[in-house]
């Protein structure tokens, strides 16, 4: 995969947080939450930040009194949501923190957002301004943008460069319009979520929001600069037969967008003689019009009134209506027109006291902007025709007929056909359908299953059903993982998946279309096309899925570093020439002691020896010491290297060491092979036997307790290897095979050049974090004692001492990221 330059990216990216109130307590809520979820982390990482400069990274221009980075704009929301907070963060996996208060006492839901952001000014004085009220705006509107997948597909980031300067170019443009007093403020993010971009927008006036989204809404691909390029790389174009008489240039390059209205906190939160709030309320200029729906405890509407009668809030109470939905009542406002209404509400909410959640679940407010439709008029061109190719609804008769002659239990058989016609739904859907396209491989694996054990014998259904279990599994996970949040979801206010606390759709599936590709280099097999999803635990894979730890989604050098393992760990299953040579090695029976404890442990997996070997050509290049250094470094993050009290698992680090010993004594022999036949290859060995540095010195007494017998058990393994006829040979043959795979061998790719680049930051030397295992914090004399800045942490990922090592990291995260994106969204048109 080709380096991509991101010239557009900073230091920092943007969070956005949608949240419901709590009933018990909204003010405590947000204090609580303010406290632990966004301060406390800022102070933890200040405390262990140890360069001079660490003061300024969280603040602009060095001002004590504001933080800027963790310390969220807030916005009150008329919608689904009640408040929305915009973060500016340092690190994406914060986001994957789980937004709670520490009391834990609050009912409340919430929705995630993160991306890459486009802002291409000083993000930290934007935000220092807003938080420094020097230029607050009463109102903010978010829009999420999917963009045309006919469009988008085929040409990935150029397609979403180009309408990101048309964003930016309606907004601009928008502010020169004379007489405009209400001059627009925006951030636009990349997102990772089911849409592609997400536009906040800052103003004062509504109706702005309205405006721009309208606006935008309209762009046409022949608004673009490139547009006829961007046509003819396009999937609409290459899906359509090129003499139809389409207008292609007048296609809108949104399939979807909404848009959500709040109001500044402070409007709410403040006393009744604030300036802010005042001036709010004598502008006459401001009109909002706005329906409010409400979920009204049963017998509780007639003290609902009375409390709204006590307080003034501005509805006609002779105006109640009951409607059909989830929410059963519609209270009138006195006048529709008057903004008033809805901060008055808000501000009964938020007062100490209050009794509206006695009677009320839910409050929902909608707004309506009046729309000219006539300029909308455009030449929409469907892709759903072409969809239903990818669909399974023309065999689905036929994989019921299959079904019903297997004799596996009818709960299996209902669930697997559930799981093709979800698959049908969801394929043909032209907002989602890229992400429906990552399960077609699987689905016919699934399919061929069927076909193929129709006449299955009644002693080997047990098998049968576990298998079919497991893709059920497989599949029902990978589903949820892309549906939820999306907008077919997201107005139940809730993340369902315990899995995620963000949206991650957009790279989940590009991480397939990756794997997929990769794993095209060493498999034959036709429908090779495993799901990603996501783990808790560990990374781990079968030749249907890659389950990633939830962590390293958002890490990509921990994808880099075992994509290629992950993708070939059961190639012996499916390559004859693999699984013979696994099955020779298998039967050597070296008379050694330690080496039959070895098999009892299972520590001897001759697979994943050899798979260790091709590693060391992909994604590593022949370079031992960075193969090396991310073998440790990905084992000293991943839980299975310790004990549940926080120590390393001496058995486990053995079994590594036997692992580690094995593919560097193996390549040590394929280098020496070239000048010496098999017989001169052992006489060497025996005589220059490898003695192995200890990677990290907190495991050193393990280390030399193991090293001599490792050392001498893999010369006996490799000695006997080489005695047998041919075998060595067999093995060379076959991992030479991948060094000549012309795609893999070029150190110019993305995966090689990231893994070598922070392999550079951390001086090619492994340091590891020491934690308080009693309360599981960092140690800071450890810290301060040592002149490291990057550090594995033993619960996942890296813990960072220095700032602009940090922002660096950021930075080069970003853009491996959005890389990763655009390769999948350039391949994904390969789907035809």
């Amino acid at each position: 995969m080709d380096s991509l330059d991101l010239s557009q990216n900073n230091k920092y990216t943007i969070q956005l947080i949608f949240t419901t109130l709590p009933a018990n307590s909204p003010e405590k809520f947000n204090k609580e939450i303010y406290k632990d979820y966004f301060e406390n982390y800022r102070k933890q990482s200040y405390k262990y930040f140890k360069n001079k400069n660490k003061s300024e990274h969280f603040y602009y221009n060095n001002n004590k009194k504001i933080p800027i980075i963790y310390n969220p704009l807030k916005y009150y929301i008329l919608g689904s949501y009640d408040i929305v907070f915009i973060n500016l963060i340092d690190n994406l996996k914060f986001a994957l923190r789980l937004f709670e208060p520490k009391s834990k006492q609050f009912t409340h839901y919430s929705q995630n957002l993160i991306g890459i952001t486009y802002h291409k000014g000083n993000i930290k004085e934007f935000f220092y301004k807003k938080l420094s009220k020097a230029d607050r705006k009463y109102f903010l509107g978010i829009t999420s943008f999917k963009l045309n997948n006919g469009l988008l597909i085929g040409n990935g980031v150029d397609f979403l460069d180009e309408v990101a300067f048309k964003i930016e170019e309606e907004i601009v443009n928008f502010n020169k319009i004379e007489n405009n007093s209400d001059k627009i403020d925006f951030q636009l993010i990349q997102s990772f979520s089911w849409h592609e971009l997400t536009l906040v927008l800052f103003c004062d006036n509504p109706e702005s929001v309205y405006e721009i989204v309208r606006n935008i809404r309209r762009i046409e691909l022949k608004d673009l600069e490139n547009w006829n390029q961007m046509l003819d790389l396009s999937y609409l174009k290459n899906v359509f037969n090129a003499t139809q008489n389409k207008n292609f240039s007048r296609i809108n390059v949104f399939s979807d967008s909404q848009t959500q209205i709040g109001l500044h906190a402070d409007l709410v939160e403040t006393e009744d003689d604030d300036e802010f709030y005042n001036r709010f309320k004598r502008n006459n200029k401001i009109k909002l019009n706005t329906e409010i729906e409400w979920q009204v405890k049963p017998g509780h509407l007639k003290f609902l009134k009375d409390l709204f009668s006590k307080n003034n809030v501005g509805f006609d109470l002779d105006a109640i209506y009951i409607i059909s939905g989830k929410l059963d009542y519609y209270i009138q406002e006195s006048d529709r027109l008057e903004k008033n209404n809805n901060l008055a509400l808000f501000r009964l909410i938020y007062r100490k006291g209050n009794d509206i959640f006695k009677h009320v679940r839910k409050i929902c407010t909608r707004i309506y902007f009046k729309v000219e439709t006539s300029t909308d008029m455009k030449n929409v061109i469907s892709l759903e025709k072409k969809l239903d190719e990818f669909s399974f609804v023309s065999s689905l008769n036929e994989i019921e007929k299959y079904l019903k002659e297997l004799k596996i239990s009818r709960v299996l058989k209902t669930k697997l056909v559930k799981m093709f016609a979800s698959y049908n739904n969801g394929i043909v859907d032209p907002i989602l359908f890229h992400f429906f396209i990552d399960f077609q491989g699987f689905l016919k694996t699934v399919r061929d299953e069927i076909i193929n054990n129709k006449n299955q014998q009644i002693s080997q259904i047990k098998d049968l059903e576990k298998q079919f279990t497991e893709f059920i599994n497989i599949y029902n996970d990978a589903y949820y993982i892309r549906m939820l949040n999306s907008y077919q979801y997201e107005d139940l206010n809730v993340d369902l998946n315990l899995d995620f606390n963000t949206s991650l759709q957009q790279l989940i599936s590009s991480y397939g279309v990756l794997a997929r590709d990769i794993g095209k280099l060493f498999w034959a097999y036709n429908n090779y096309a495993p799901i990603i999803q996501v783990d808790l635990i560990e990374t781990k894979a079968n030749p249907f899925s890659i389950n990633y730890n939830i962590n390293h989604i958002v890490c990509p050098e921990f994808i880099y570093s075992t994509l290629s393992k992950e993708i070939i760990n059961y190639l012996s299953l499916v390559d004859t020439k693999f699984s013979k040579i696994i099955l020779k090695l298998e039967g050597i029976l070296p008379n050694d002691s330690k080496i039959n404890s070895w098999k009892k442990s299972n520590y001897i997996q001759y697979d994943r020896f050899i798979i260790d070997i091709i590693r060391w050509y992909f994604p590593y290049m022949n370079d031992l010491k960075l193969f090396n250094f991310w073998f440790w470094t990905y084992n000293f993050q991943n839980s299975l290297m310790y004990e549940t009290s926080g120590h390393i698992s001496e058995k486990h680090l053995e079994k590594e060491m036997v692992r580690y010993y094995f593919y560097n004594s193996f390549i040590k022999i394929l280098e020496e092979s070239k000048s010496k036949n098999t017989s001169e290859l052992k006489e060497f060995f025996l005589l220059n036997p490898i003695k192995l540095e200890c990677p990290i010195p907190e495991i050193f007494v393990f280390w030399e307790r193991h090293q001599k017998f490792v050392s001498e058990g893999v010369v006996n393994l490799i000695t006997n290897l080489l005695l047998e006829d041919g075998l060595f040979a067999n093995i060379k043959e076959f991992v030479e095979e991948f060094f000549n795979i012309d795609d893999a061998g070029n150190k110019d790719n993305l995966e090689y050049k990231y893994l070598s680049w922070f392999y550079g930051k951390c001086n090619g030397q492994i340091s590891l974090l020491r934690r308080n295992w009693d309360d599981g914090q960092p140690i800071n004399d450890f810290i301060s004692y040592t002149d490291k800045k990057v550090f594995v942490d033993q619960f996942g990922g890296w813990f960072f001492t220095d700032t602009e090592t940090l922002e660096d990291y950021f930075v080069k995260t970003n853009e491996n990221l959005l890389a990763i994106w655009n390769y999948s969204m350039l391949n994904k048109i390969k789907f035809q």
